[in-house]
């Protein structure tokens, strides 16, 4: 009996053993799973500020040790297309855009692509970020051909979020009024370039490594164009409800360039526009350079503290009029897709256990309790709690709050206060960006204002194939005639060099590209 009750006491030992060296746990604690390396990539070379909080959440809920690959935004697609081939792109890829070459990735099986039964299946938090009526919407939007979704986009945290920005120290010296038709505009450009000598209209975010079409798409939609067009191409035209199904080759796109070219020649429009990195930008406005910016108005706080350190009288405020090219008859802004720009995917080699710590991580992040760690981080660090309220400590940074010490960014969170991951706490939006709710009150069902929706396309798979090659090289053609107009190396005002550019795009496609692009609008119409 003795010698059986050490036995059994040996075996619980030696069991114990087995179960702590193994990995396994008792109950919901997470940290003793395997760890497993998941790899992805970021645009930004900087390290957190402060510490890691979001890589340490990974590690010790998860067991996902998260390594961050740095890839500049300026060669993002290149370098990304070369990692794909030579079979080392990163497990999850956070910025995927048609205009980033999602659909030739697709198309060479570089992506997981999933069936809606598969994502409420493995991903069912992110499907309950929608209503039923958003989703049916955005699945016609975002799925490819073969009725699979590869590229997960998360959810706006509002309907708009842009305006034209501008100097009002500067407008009241010259006691100008924010302009309110294309004439006004270009006048009120000269004359503010003539006053002070600065380059007057920026654009928000760099656009090397893009398309340079992006720079001027507060412009473009003067003439009623989406301000999207680089991304979505087609459209319906909100006016006479006719589908439009190439923006580059259309008149109201001729008469866009022709102003810009003629505030590039009078030295309204930085000579860089096209070539400057994020930092170069960010550069040029400490120099006290722009004073009208197609821009976001949750960021003014962070605009003003640029210029002060050149301009201690900085300040800028939003404008709640458009400029437009139809004065009297049609106004255009800015609403929101529903979904953000970038989407999340998988690369197609990642291995199963991988994909599936990863899901884990990304449902629980849609959670409730991920919302909250995603959007406010850890608490008592940087946020705290007052009644039923989540509060960011007054070291963070957020459009309240823009002098804050330090961004989440700077705990290492590859997204700001209160933006959150694919959706944001709503109780933050409210509380920390009441702007939005102005922007929308301002622009939602404003008479005579109207906004160009993203239209549903359904392409068959040999369409796909066909339309990202015709597409690809097209929409190159177009951003390099579009920096020909701008510069004036061609006049778009000149009827000669504009056929020349509508000769090279039919050469290389345009025709079959637009007869594509009307089917598959008709298509998804039935």
């Amino acid at each position: 009996m003795k010698y059986k009750k050490m036995f059994v006491i040996l075996l619980t030992i030696t069991f114990m053993v087995f179960v702590l060296t193994s990995g396994f746990s008792f109950g919901k604690a997470a940290t003793s799973k395997k760890l497993i390396t998941i790899t992805t990539h970021t645009t930004s070379n900087q390290p957190p500020a402060v510490a890691d909080l979001y890589k340490k959440k990974l590690r010790e809920k998860f067991g996902i040790d998260l390594k961050t690959i740095y890839i500049p935004q300026s060669d993002y697609v290149t370098k990304m297309s070369l990692l794909f081939a030579s079979n080392m792109a990163p497990d999850w890829i956070r910025a995927l855009r048609p205009e980033y070459n999602l659909n030739e990735w697709i198309a060479a099986g570089y992506l997981i692509g999933f069936t809606p039964e598969e994502i409420k299946k493995k991903w069912p938090n992110y499907l309950k970020i929608w209503t039923k009526e958003e989703w049916d919407y955005l699945y016609k939007i975002v799925r490819y051909s073969d009725g699979k979704v590869y590229s997960f986009h998360g959810r706006r945290i509002a309907p708009v979020d842009m305006a034209f920005l501008y100097r009002k120290e500067i407008f009241e010296k010259y006691n100008l009024k924010f302009p309110t038709t294309v004439d006004e505009f270009y006048k009120t450009c000269i004359l503010l370039h003539q006053k002070t000598g600065k380059v007057v209209y920026l654009h928000a975010n760099a656009v090397s490594g893009n398309l340079s079409l992006w720079a001027f798409t507060g412009i473009f939609l003067m003439y009623g164009l989406p301000e999207l067009a680089p991304r979505q191409i087609s459209y319906v035209d909100p006016l006479t409800k006719k589908f439009v199904p190439f923006a580059f080759n259309q008149n109201n796109y001729r008469q866009a360039l022709i102003l810009i070219n003629k505030l590039y020649k009078a030295g309204c429009i930085w000579k860089e526009y096209a070539t400057a990195t994020r930092d170069q930008l960010d550069k040029f406005r400490t120099q006290g350079q722009g004073i009208i910016m197609w821009a976001y108005p949750a960021n003014i706080g962070t605009y003003n503290n640029l210029y002060r350190n050149t301009d201690k009288d900085t300040n800028w405020v939003w404008s709640k009029d458009v400029p437009t090219a139809y004065p009297g008859k049609a106004y255009f802004f800015k609403r929101n897709p529903l979904h953000f720009a970038d989407g999340n995917g998988f690369n197609s080699s990642i291995s199963k256990e991988k994909l599936e710590r990863l899901l884990q991580y990304l449902n629980w992040a849609l959670s409730e309790e991920g919302q909250i760690f995603h959007t406010y981080g850890e608490y008592g660090v940087t946020y705290k709690k007052e009644g039923d309220k989540y509060v960011y400590l007054n070291h963070i940074q957020t459009p309240t709050n823009p002098s804050g010490k330090y961004s989440l960014q700077d705990y290492g969170f590859p997204f700001a206060a209160p933006n959150g991951f694919m959706v944001a706490y709503p109780q933050a939006v409210e509380t920390y960006a009441p702007i939005y709710a102005e922007l929308a009150k301002t622009f939602m069902n404003r008479p005579k204002y109207y906004y160009i929706r993203e239209e549903p396309m359904m392409f068959t798979k040999e369409e796909m194939a066909e339309r990202a090659e015709l597409e690809s090289n097209i929409m190159a053609v177009v951003d390099e005639y579009c920096m020909k107009f701008v510069t004036g190396q061609l006049d778009p005002s000149n009827n000669k060099d504009w056929q020349q550019y509508l000769n090279v795009l039919n050469k290389i496609g345009l025709q079959r590209l637009i007869t594509i692009r009307i089917n598959a609008y008709n298509r998804a119409k039935k």
